[in-house]
C-alpha cells in the first residue's frame, strides 16, 4: 500500500517508512504542503491508500490543508494523535476511517496494524509522543552502525569470499573516494585492464545483492575516472526529494 506522510519530523517518519517497506508497503515523506498536494494529485486518490499526518501540521491555518483534507477523498489519520494510546492506535484509526461514509467499505486494518507495530518499536515510540517532548532520532551514522552487521549481510546473501573481501574494503572506507587502481592493488596486488574488468564485475555482483536488501540502502557510486564511493544509509525507504 502507498502511504503519504506529512510531518515536521522528517527523520522519524523516514525511519517509520523504512520499517513499513520491510512489510511490503511504500511510503513517501513530505514536510511541505504544496509538495504533498502535487504528489497526491500525481498519484491520484485511487492510488494513495492513506495520508498519515502529523497532528501539529493539521492544526495550522494553511489554505492547502483544506484542499488536501476535503478534495482528495483519501483516508487520513494523525499518526501521532495525542488522544491515542499505545496498543490502541490501529483500533482508533480504523474507527475514525470506517465512521466516514465514503470510506466505510475500506479495509485498512491490516495497514493500520502494520503501522502500529512499527510505531510501538522501542526506538520509534518515544520519538512520536506529543504528551511528553518527543525524543530525537539518532544521527544517521549511529543508525547505520547501530544494527547493520556486514557479517550477517554476508551470511544472508551467501556473498562469495572474493566479493566479500571487496565489500569489507568498501565498508571500512565508506564515504571515501576510492581510486580504482588502489582498489585493484588491495584486491590482487596488481593493476591491469583485466583486473579493472574483474573489479567491475564484482561491483555489479554486489549491486545486485544491494537491491535485494530491504532494510538498508547500500550503494557503490561510480565517480567516473576518479573511482568509487560506498555509502550506506538506514532506513531504506522511498522518499520525495524536496
Amino acid at each position: 500500500m502507498l502511504i503519504v506522510f506529512f510531518t515536521r519530523e522528517r527523520s522519524v517518519c523516514q525511519l517509520i517508512a523504512g520499517r513499513l517497506a520491510e512489510k511490503g508497503h511504500i511510503a513517501v515523506v513530505f514536510t511541505n504542503m504544496q509538495k504533498v498536494i502535487k504528489a497526491v494529485g500525481r498519484h491520484g486518490s485511487q492510488k494513495v491508500d492513506l495520508l498519515a499526518l502529523d497532528f501539529r501540521m493539521g492544526q495550522q491555518n494553511d489554505p492547502g490543508w483544506s484542499l488536501l483534507a476535503s478534495g482528495t477523498k483519501i483516508p487520513a489519520v494523525y499518526y501521532n494523535d495525542p488522544y491515542g494510546s499505545p496498543g490502541n492506535f490501529a483500533l482508533n484509526w480504523n474507527r475514525k476511517i470506517t465512521g466516514e461514509s465514503e470510506f466505510a467499505d475500506r479495509n485498512l486494518m491490516p495497514l493500520f496494524r502494520d503501522l502500529e507495530s512499527v510505531m510501538l518499536q522501542h526506538d520509534i515510540l518515544p520519538c512520536i509522543s506529543l504528551v511528553c517532548p518527543p525524543q530525537k532520532i539518532r544521527g544517521s551514522e549511529e543508525m547505520e552502525l547501530g544494527h547493520f552487521s556486514i557479517e550477517l549481510f554476508r551470511e544472508k546473501y551467501s556473498v562469495q569470499p572474493a566479493k566479500y573481501k571487496l565489500l569489507c574494503y568498501f565498508y571500512k572506507n565508506r564515504g571515501m573516494l576510492l581510486d580504482t587502481k588502489k582498489i585493484c592493488l588491495f584486491m590482487w596486488n596488481e593493476y591491469s585492464y583485466a583486473k579493472r574488468e574483474t573489479l567491475f564485475s564484482y561491483i555489479c555482483y554486489l549491486r545486485k545483492l544491494f537491491r535485494k536488501e530491504s532494510r538498508y540502502c547500500l550503494r557503490i557510486i561510480n565517480e567516473g575516472r576518479h573511482g568509487y564511493i560506498f555509502r550506506i544509509s538506514c532506513p531504506k525507504f522511498r522518499a520525495e526529494v524536496e
